[in-house]
């Protein structure tokens, strides 16, 4: 798998991640407790809800661990990759070959950077009549 492609799939689960974890949160830290009301659910109907409550609740403390677990791996994939570039650096080094070499993570591979663009001609500008 392509690291900019791997990368982009992480960036969205983190996302979605997040997203859930903050809906979650909203929902549950805005539900106020009600004043007592005429419409009260029976004692089965209220450890129903009670354990769906509690399904949400785990479920986005899940969310949360899951997220810095992938916040953590996306540490350690950016820090695998600078290391990758760097033996890379060292490589070109041992060869002595240019600094300015461009090396390729996917296929370890080293490529000559593409020649500077020639400079366009300039048009000469008609002489101005007096």
């Amino acid at each position: 798998m392509k690291w900019r492609k791997m990368k982009r799939i992480v960036l969205i689960f983190s996302w979605s991640i997040a997203v859930v974890a903050v809906a979650a949160g909203t929902i549950i830290a805005q539900t106020p407790t009600p004043p007592p009301s005429k419409y009260q659910p029976t004692e089965v109907q209220n450890l129903r809800l009670k354990v769906k409550q509690q399904d949400l609740i785990i479920a986005s403390k899940n969310a949360q661990e899951l997220q810095k677990a992938l916040q953590d791996a996306q540490k350690d994939a950016q820090t695998k990759y600078a290391d990758l570039m760097k033996e890379a650096d060292t490589v070109k080094t041992e060869q002595k070959w240019p600094a300015n070499l461009i090396f390729n993570p996917d296929q370890l591979s080293f490529t000559e950077p593409p020649p500077a663009p020639a400079a366009p001609p300039k048009k000469e500008e008609p002489a101005k009549k007096p």
